[in-house]
């Protein structure tokens, strides 16, 4: 099974591919609008992937997840699960 959580953003900037293109969310919006209709979005711009470039790029170094000696220090800082988004 493919691991997936929507909150693990890469790029907060660009349309996740497994939505569609960014023309395609275009067209949702533009349709949406001839509707009278809006489009609401959630914008996780507090949740990073491990994949991201705070994590993997120039900026690593400045992406603080605990200080040195502190109990959280060397702890994961994610967690995978699995559910199966069904409620009981």
């Amino acid at each position: 099974m493919e691991y997936f959580n929507p909150y693990d953003v890469v790029d907060h900037l660009e349309v996740d591919r497994r939505f569609g293109t960014e023309e395609d969310f275009k067209e949702l919006v533009d349709a949406a609008h001839n509707r009278d209709m809006y489009v609401v979005m959630d914008l996780p711009v507090t949740s990073v992937s491990i994949h991201h470039p705070w994590f993997t790029g120039d900026e690593k170094d400045v992406f603080v997840t605990a200080k040195e000696g502190s109990p959280a220090f060397g702890q994961p800082n994610y967690y995978e699960f699995e559910a199966d988004n069904t409620t009981k």
